[in-house]
């Protein structure tokens, strides 16, 4: 199997570390790509473009920016409790 294009190999191992083998769909939902695109990337069919690193990008943003605000609400919660 050919190596993947080292922009590519980045895209791929960033998926299977956030969301496990079944990643595209995933990583997919969460920057606005859709799970084929992102298949054809992961296989050298497409290139990563300027357009798919923002997309990735804001959607780690979005994604850590929720998470953050949900933690918040568990630790409120998690006080409420504990009084």
């Amino acid at each position: 199997m050919p190596r993947l294009d080292p922009a590519n190999q980045r895209i791929v191992d960033l998926g299977q570390r956030l969301f496990g083998d079944n990643w595209q769909s995933a990583l997919g939902r969460m920057c606005g790509l859709s799970a084929p695109y992102l298949s054809l990337i992961s296989r050298n069919k497409r290139p990563v473009t300027e357009a798919v690193n923002d997309a990735i990008i804001t959607g780690l943003r979005n994604e850590a920016k929720q998470m953050r605000e949900r933690a918040v609400e568990f630790i409120a919660a998690a006080n409420d409790f504990y009084r």
